[in-house]
């Protein structure tokens, strides 16, 4: 395995894992090794639904939960009410390292770093209102994996903390010590300074999509 984004047992002897950037599912013995693969489309974060044999996916780029069938690469997006609308219209829930919990139940990190729960139904791909369980959970740069964990029986283990993507632009020197730059903290993903060294281009990780 090259690039693992998930790992996970799915019985005493066999366990499943997310390869290539999340393209390549990968399904292993713990005695043989790898038993076989296949491409599906992208998915990272994942937890495999043994009972609807689906890849529950989300975070990295995508930013929204989603089902897929590792058979007919099929993807199902998760949705959730829209704010403020009393009809049936829904939207897109955003967020990443969705988790489901007594078949019933979904855990998941917000956009905006905090662990967040809702009724759900994995038939469907349909979430109802979500609410917030801990706010502040320590979050991972790009995937947007978040520091948590729950245990077979219902435990959460979690790490407090801010966002790791969130960082700030310095001036160094040789023999000096790092100066911030007068600009505000954000998730930075690509940046360039102007040949005259006035300026500074960059591109920053929003809450929906990249600015």
């Amino acid at each position: 395995i090259r690039d693992p984004d998930a790992l996970q047992w799915v019985s005493p002897t066999r366990l499943f894992a997310m390869d290539d950037d999340g393209n390549t599912l990968k399904w292993l013995d713990a005695e043989a090794g790898q038993t076989s693969e296949s491409a599906v489309p992208y998915c990272i974060e994942a937890q495999w639904l043994a009972d609807r044999q689906r890849l529950l996916c989300g975070g990295g780029g995508d930013k929204a939960g989603s089902l897929v069938d590792p058979v007919t690469r099929t993807r199902v997006p998760l949705v959730t009410p829209s704010e403020g609308r009393a009809d049936t219209a829904s939207e897109p829930l955003l967020g990443s390292a969705f988790r489901v919990v007594d078949g019933r139940h979904l855990v998941y990190m917000s956009l905006d770093g905090d662990l967040r729960a809702t009724t759900f139904d994995a038939a469907s791909g349909r979430a109802g209102r979500s609410v917030t369980v801990v706010p502040g959970v320590r979050r991972e740069a790009y995937s947007g994996g978040g520091q948590f964990v729950l245990t077979p029986r219902g435990m959460l283990v979690y790490v407090p903390g801010p966002n790791a993507e969130i960082g700030r632009m310095v001036r160094t020197r040789e023999g000096g010590i790092p100066q911030p730059l007068p600009i505000e903290q954000a998730a930075f993903l690509r940046y360039d300074l102007s040949p005259d060294g006035r300026r500074l281009a960059a591109a920053v990780q929003g809450i929906g999509r990249q600015e």
